[in-house]
Parts: C-alpha cells; sequence; structure tokens
C-alpha cells in the first residue's frame, strides 16, 4: 500500500502519461479533435491543431511573485480557426488540484485580486495548517485539544503541528466562523486560484476548462466530461454558507463546494492542500 507521498507521486506520473496520449490524440485524431472543439465551441470543426504543454518535461512558468511556478493549464490547444482552449486536466475522481504555503496562498490572493484577508482569518488558516510563523506559537499544554489521537498513541494535533477545527472554535472564539465567513464570501476568488489562475502571472498559462478524463478507464468510472470554469465561478457566487468545517476528526478539513482543504507536510513545512472532488464539481455546474 502507498502512503501519501508515494501516491501522489504515483498520480502524478499517471496524470502527466495521460496528458501525453490526449494530446497525441487531439493532434493526430481528426474526428476526436472535431468532437472536443464542438463540446467546447457548440461546433466542430476538422482542421489542424497546435497543441502544447503536457507530460512531465512541462516548462515552469512566471509567477506573480516573481518566481517559477506549475503552469494552470495541462494542454492548451489552438485549431486552424483560431479558437484555442487552455484546458487542466483531471484523471481521477477527486486529489488535490493546488498545493500552497499560506505565504504564497495570500500573496497570489493580494498579487492577483488586491485581497487580503483580516488578521483573524490569516491567524487562523496559519493554526489550522501550522503554518510557519504560528506553528510555534501554539502552546499545547495550555489548549483544550479535541482532535482524536494519532496511532503513536499523542494527540495527532500535537503530532501534526497544527489545530483542528473544533479546538480553534473552543479556545479561540469567534476566530472560526471569521474565516468561515471570509471563504464563503470569496468562495468563488479560492475556486478561481485553485482551478485557474493558481500563483501564474500570465493568462496563457490560466486554465478555462476542467478536463475529468479517463482514457483508459483504469479507475473504471469512464468518466470523459469537460466544465466551463467560468461557469463554477459563477454558481459559487449564487452559494450561501458553502464552506464549513469537516465533521470528521474534529474538523481536520475545511469543506467547500468543489472539494475541500486540508493540511499536507510534503516536506518540513505544512501547507494548504485544496482537493478537488468530480461529484461536488459536477453538482455546482448542474446549479441553475
Amino acid at each position: 500500500m502507498r502512503n501519501r507521498s508515494q501516491g501522489w507521486k504515483f498520480a502524478k506520473k499517471g496524470g502527466h502519461k495521460l496528458e501525453e496520449k490526449l494530446k497525441g490524440k487531439i493532434k493526430n485524431d481528426e474526428t476526436f479533435s472535431s468532437t472536443l472543439h464542438k463540446l467546447i465551441f457548440g461546433k466542430g470543426f476538422s482542421g489542424e491543431t497546435e497543441v502544447s504543454g503536457g507530460g512531465g518535461r512541462a516548462k515552469k512558468v512566471p509567477s506573480i511573485l516573481g518566481h517559477l511556478t506549475a503552469a494552470k493549464t495541462d494542454l492548451s490547444v489552438k485549431w486552424e480557426n483560431g479558437t484555442t482552449a487552455r484546458i487542466s486536466i483531471k484523471k481521477s475522481l477527486g486529489g488535490q488540484v493546488w498545493l500552497i504555503s499560506l505565504k504564497h496562498f495570500l500573496g497570489a490572493l493580494d498579487g492577483h485580486y488586491g485581497l487580503y484577508p483580516k488578521k483573524n482569518v490569516v491567524e487562523c488558516l496559519g493554526k489550522f495548517i501550522g503554518s510557519p510563523g504560528f506553528q510555534d506559537d501554539i502552546d499545547f499544554k495550555k489548549i483544550k485539544l479535541r482532535g482524536p489521537r494519532h496511532r503513536d498513541g499523542n494527540h495527532l494535533e500535537i503530532h501534526q503541528g497544527r489545530l483542528c477545527a473544533a479546538t480553534i472554535i473552543e479556545n479561540f472564539p469567534g476566530m472560526w466562523e471569521e474565516t468561515i465567513s471570509w471563504f464563503n464570501e470569496n468562495i468563488d476568488v479560492v475556486t478561481e486560484l485553485c482551478f485557474s489562475r493558481g500563483m501564474c502571472k500570465y493568462t496563457e498559462d490560466h486554465a478555462d476548462l476542467l478536463w475529468y478524463y479517463d482514457l483508459d478507464q483504469e479507475e473504471s468510472h469512464g468518466v470523459d466530461q469537460l466544465f466551463s470554469i467560468e461557469r463554477l465561478l459563477n454558481k459559487t457566487k449564487s452559494l450561501a454558507n458553502s464552506c464549513l468545517a469537516g465533521e470528521k476528526n474534529g474538523g481536520t478539513t475545511l469543506q467547500m463546494p468543489f472539494g475541500f482543504l486540508q493540511m499536507h507536510s510534503p516536506g518540513e513545512i505544512n501547507e494548504l492542500q485544496f482537493h478537488h472532488n468530480y461529484f461536488k464539481v459536477r453538482k455546482l455546474s448542474d446549479i441553475e
């Protein structure tokens, strides 16, 4: 059985393989390319296509903060008639859509939107994730912990160096509620960052379509469905109170209309890990 880190690497490798297969199929199969054009633009087009991106050799692109980052677009398709599509591909029904440090998350909010959460919201996120600068400020001896035990017998929150929602609610009155209100008010921005913009500076590296596609039906779900990210953003704006603490383990996740947020520590630093969920995305897109 793979651990979380091994599973992520396996999924990433499988995703790159899928991108290469789709890239070849769009470029070399005129019927497939025309069908894709019809799904996106409402009318088929039988002509040459240029397809860029895809695979493990994809280049890093300029970020809003001046460093290099991964593009949110997996494949960029340009048809001979001038139409283009920037596509983010999902091989599985759920998984990581964006992994980001709290510092860079705040930088993306400010850089893309001129938006910066209030102090209480930033502090709450810092405690919930166990981010640098906040993790050391948590005095576990003075806090009533409401999360479960880790398999080593210690409190999960101590093991992970963070606090769950129930613990924050009990020990820091009003902080969690203010944070949930912020996410509810800005869920369209968070959705756009996760699926479309990320840290990417330029529009050409932003995705405008989300494509759940299982080419080999390796997971036996046979999903082949395109979603307009703009439509998803518009739908999130119509929702009220769509963000809330997860019900398990005292709230170790923050549930969202497209998936959820949790803490993940791929190295020595705890980061925000946003997850997508196909069924939530489909439900969101179907809202009238």
